[in-house]
């Protein structure tokens, strides 16, 4: 399994899932994420909606852009 990617490198990470593309499984697996235990870094890497965590709205957000 490979790490998540900042694929455009804006800040986000898109491919979530680490397979080199950014896509719909990428917010499926995102909506799926614990989050308990992120750092800031990783926390403001997902936060897609920019709210300050990581959360379902995030994934959705993500979910729309790819």
């Amino acid at each position: 399994e490979n790490p998540p990617q900042d694929l455009d490198n804006d800040g986000l990470y898109e491919d979530v899932d680490g397979n080199g593309e950014a896509n719909f499984d990428d917010a499926v697996a995102l909506a799926f994420t614990d989050t308990d235990g992120l750092t800031s870094q990783q926390i403001a890497a997902l936060d897609f909606d920019g709210d300050g965590d990581v959360d379902f709205d995030d994934a959705v957000e993500l979910a729309f852009s790819v």
